[in-house]
């Protein structure tokens, strides 16, 4: 049976139309994609699709740094920022 999840009680997981759930996010999905392998042409394509938008939301998040501790968060990574 299918949890009904009423609408006031949903939690919206993209912050300041920028960042999903928390700062870790995108870097964390685009690493953990780059680990996974595929064993056909639509997984392939699937995995290659959702590269290209984590690299677009990292991209847009490392542009759009709003404080020193998401700054220093990047720079930790060895992001240029």
């Amino acid at each position: 049976m299918k949890n009904i999840i009423k609408k006031k009680e949903l939690i919206n997981p993209i912050i300041d139309d920028r960042i999903v759930s928390d700062i870790t996010f995108a870097t964390r999905f685009k690493h953990f994609l780059e680990d996974i392998e595929t064993s056909d042409q639509m997984g392939s394509e699937e995995l290659e699709y959702m590269k290209m938008v984590a690299g677009k939301l990292l991209v847009y998040q490392m542009a759009t740094v709003k404080d020193k501790d998401e700054k220093d968060y990047f720079k930790n990574l060895g992001y240029k920022i």
